[in-house]
């Protein structure tokens, strides 16, 4: 099966390349974000100490303050996804994550391919187990099947045939986008379409596509950030 969120874009960088790469990270404090598989909720944010480059060996300090140095990373000791966002390059790896006590430093060994990719904005997520879309319209909440900087589609009831019909507009949508949330100033129904079965029938849903307009540069720019993240950690999940 062809994965939707899958990207073209998302290459992989040579040794000589992430080595340089991972060290204009570290000397910039760059945050590095960790996961377990399929647990993203529950992510940990550390700051870079150093890099050695002989043993591929990135050095993190915990973000959390004391409460986070007393009771330690829940990572420890565990294969973890790691996300290095920098400007309008994502980087992305995995490795095992460990605690080096003389140093009193977590510790990430480099073992796995090192990806990087650029942001799109024309890029859309598509909904699934691990990616949860959600917009919030007059106080109601629909099911998003698939998300864009640019716009949304989700599936409403045939009963809202006339409530959404083309050409319609909504102030102030919710959208959500897993943890993620932010709010959409302007929101206009483009086009819908029946929604059908299994056997091809028509299944009483209708798909609605909308456009987004009116948002600040700094949410446009989080928002395709999000949305853009979600898709290379989707194709991480699968690669790993």
């Amino acid at each position: 099966m062809v994965n939707a969120n899958k990207m073209h874009y998302f290459e992989t960088l040579k040794k000589e390349d992430r080595d340089e790469v991972i060290q204009k990270e570290v000397d910039s404090k760059t945050p590095f974000i960790c996961w377990l598989k399929g647990k993203e909720k529950k992510a940990e944010t550390f700051e870079p100490s150093h890099y050695e480059i002989a043993s591929s060996t990135i050095y993190l300090e915990a973000k959390g303050g004391m409460l986070k140095s007393i009771t330690g990373s829940s990572l420890k000791d565990k294969d973890v996804l790691v996300k290095i966002p920098s400007k309008d390059l994502i980087y992305f790896t995995t490795g095992p994550f460990k605690y080096d006590k003389e140093s009193k430093k977590y510790y990430l060994q480099l073992k796995h391919d090192f990806y990087i990719s650029q942001q799109r904005r024309d890029y859309r997520l598509n909904c699934n187990s691990f990616i949860k879309l959600q917009l919030k319209v007059d106080d109601e909440v629909f099911e998003v099947m698939d998300v864009s900087a640019g716009g949304a589609s989700y599936s409403a009831g045939n009963d809202n045939l006339t409530r959404f019909e083309v050409g319609k507009e909504f102030k102030i949508c919710r959208l959500r986008i897993n943890r993620f949330q932010c709010d959409i100033p302007l929101v206009k129904v483009v086009k819908c379409w029946p929604i059908k079965d299994d056997k091809g029938e028509p299944s009483g849903d209708t798909a609605f596509a909308v456009s987004f307009s009116g948002l600040d540069k700094k949410t446009d720019e989080e928002l395709c950030r999000e949305i853009n993240g979600e898709a290379r950690a989707d194709e991480i999940r699968r690669k790993v």
